[in-house]
């Protein structure tokens, strides 16, 4: 599946570049083409998704270093690699992780071919863990984290689990229940080792924007919402002037997910006339909060119809007949403009369903710009 999917690894992309979320200038590295020369002698691969895992591997990076060893750290987003050329230690390469594509990952490992795969939390990629484990690369599963919820959905694709769990040589689990859920899913060899994140020093900081901080906050009640996304900011600016009537001096500090929306937050923050702003707002933020269910109802039709297509779904099932009724209306302006790709299995990659979901995430990113653009009104914080 994933093979016929690496054509639209350029869509992909392209999409991802204009939305912020690749370096233009080292996105050929998702498609496995390494920017860096492979330094001699032995190579351990970590890899973490974005901030949080790469940040969590920081100590094990650390004392590999310190035993001479070449380390490649790889990540799946910009802030994570910024974040990972201020903190790893001298030495410590960086790529971006390759798309999961057979040939991407396998460019991947032709280049670098390392002797030791060390993956954080909870990266199962299928390509990446196969292609890597049967060339005889010990993978080790590090810090890692399979919540609740995520274990029953894994528990109903058992064999699916327990085939991606038998390409770890070892699963360093957070705790004892992790381990017992990776345990239960299929995975060889389990320890709970304790969460790495505990051991990680925090991050340098200028004293002088430090004591600055300190000074600003001293004495005053804090409101601190961390790691927000886009679309969230304006809930937390509503919440801070409703509770301003309350608490006048709080102190309300944003923090996103993505460092480089800071301008935006700041500029929805700006001095104006907040008498004005709640209850446009919170119209505005419910309008947009059912257009985001809809849009999600939306793409999980379509994906379950994209899905039953790939696993070459009995068409005379009730179920599928179920799913093809209600996702005709969606489905039926995109009919016909692309082929599907058949193999003599039966098994289909509907291109027009996957068009489809394409252009409603479009309609739907517009629609979010639209209401963002009607509701930005100064603030102040």
């Amino acid at each position: 599946m994933t093979r016929w999917a690496a054509p639209f690894a350029g869509s992909i992309l392209n999409w991802r570049l204009k939305r912020g979320k690749e370096d233009p200038e080292r996105v050929h590295e998702r498609r496995g083409m390494a920017s860096l020369e492979r330094p001699s002698g032995p190579l351990v691969w970590v890899h973490g998704a974005s901030v949080g895992e790469v940040l969590s591997v920081l100590p094990v990076v650390e004392h590999i270093r310190a035993q001479g060893f070449n380390v490649l750290v790889t990540s799946g987003t910009v802030t994570a690699a910024q974040m990972a050329e201020q903190r790893m230690p001298a030495g410590t390469l960086h790529q971006y992780v390759p798309l999961d594509s057979p040939r991407f990952v396998q460019s991947f490992l032709d280049h670098w071919q390392p002797g030791l795969a060390l993956i954080a939390e909870s990266e199962f990629w299928p390509n990446l863990l196969m292609q890597t484990s049967s060339q005889g690369i010990p993978v080790v599963l590090v810090n890692g984290r399979l919540s609740l919820r995520s274990f029953s959905r894994w528990k109903n694709a058992g064999k699916t689990a327990r085939f991606l769990l038998s390409n770890f040589d070892l699963c360093l689990a957070q705790d004892h229940d992790i381990a017992d859920r990776l345990a239960q899913l299929g995975a060889r060899r389990v320890l709970a080792t304790g969460n790495l994140k505990f051991d990680v020093t925090p991050p340098p900081a200028d004293p002088h924007d430090l004591q600055e901080m300190k000074r600003t906050i001293y004495g005053r009640p804090v409101f601190l919402a961390a790691s927000t996304h886009r679309g969230e900011d304006e809930d937390v600016i509503e919440a801070h002037i409703e509770a301003m009537e309350r608490v006048p001096n709080l102190l309300t500090i944003i923090v996103p997910r993505h460092p480089e929306r800071g301008g935006e937050i700041a500029e929805l923050a700006e001095p104006g006339a907040p008498e004005e702003q709640p209850e446009a707002t919170r119209t505005l933020a419910r309008i947009s909060q059912v257009v985001g269910y809809l849009f999600t109802v939306i793409y999980t039709l379509l994906g379950i119809r994209l899905l039953l297509a790939l696993v070459a779904a009995n068409p005379e099932a009730g179920f599928t007949r179920f799913i093809a009724a209600i996702t005709n209306p969606l489905y039926l302006p995109f009919e016909g403009v692309l082929p599907d790709l058949t193999t003599d299995g039966g098994y289909t990659l509907a291109l027009p369903v996957l068009l489809a979901i394409l252009m409603y995430a479009v309609l739907h990113g517009l629609i979010k710009a639209l209401l963002r653009t009607i509701g930005h009104r100064p603030t102040y914080l």
